[in-house]
């Protein structure tokens, strides 16, 4: 499961490489917006001012500095660029245990420099069931549409209640094993036969979660995989 708390620490600061001043300590719980790198992008280019935000993916690019440790993240949605201030024992335990080809969730906040954004991150724990990446993206769809005092994702499959249900049953289909298994993906007639869902709507979910980059398409637009079912 997720970690929903914070090791208590006094606030700190830090003058960055990338100009003014950061916060170096900062855990206590803020309502970190679970979102995917896709759609961080949008909001960014839609010029929506994001603050905390929560981001699953694997790591890549790690590398160590005196005080800060600098990776990238990819959720298959896109990659987001991160920088974690390490600057006690707590700080340097926490990213032992974040190495490259490992799935983290990172918490943090969105800063800019010289024209490119990258996560200020705040908390980068490792995920230790592959069930918590598809849970994060149950959030991504559920949260944002559910609580109107965050950005609004402009996408049927969040918006609209029906759609997202749907959604989230395709995605746990895809989670069966022996379905994460099949190399030409599950047919759109599998999924309407076994959740009892027409299959009109079953194409739409699908449309919107290929938009979102969780699921694609394998030998013809009938048949589909999870993002995710190659790990």
């Amino acid at each position: 499961m997720f970690h929903n708390h914070f090791i208590p620490s006094s606030q700190t600061t830090q003058t960055t490489a990338y100009g003014g001043v950061c916060p170096a300590k900062n855990r206590d719980s803020q309502g970190w917006l679970p979102l995917t790198v896709k759609q961080l992008s949008d909001f960014i280019n839609g010029g929506v001012e994001i603050n905390n935000v929560k981001l699953v993916g694997m790591v890549s690019n790690r590398k160590e500095r005196i005080n800060e440790v600098t990776l990238t993240l990819d959720d298959k949605t896109g990659r987001m660029d991160c920088h974690r201030w390490v600057n006690d024992y707590i700080d340097s335990k926490e990213m032992a245990e974040i190495r490259n080809g490992t799935f983290a969730e990172i918490q943090g906040h969105l800063k800019g420099f010289q024209g490119k954004k990258h996560l200020e991150a705040f908390s980068v724990r490792p995920v230790t069931d592959i069930d918590q990446v598809a849970y994060h993206f149950m959030e991504c769809m559920h949260g944002p549409g559910s609580n109107s005092a965050q950005p609004q994702i402009t996408n049927a499959a969040i918006t609209n209640g029906s759609s997202y249900g749907i959604s989230q049953k395709v995605l746990d289909f895809f989670s069966i094993p022996e379905n994460k298994a099949r190399e030409k993906g599950v047919h759109l007639n599998e999924f309407a036969q076994n959740l009892k869902v027409p299959l009109q709507k079953i194409m739409e979910a699908i449309v919107h979660l290929e938009e979102d980059g969780l699921v694609y398409s394998t030998i013809d637009k009938f048949h589909y995989k999870s993002s995710w079912s190659d790990d």
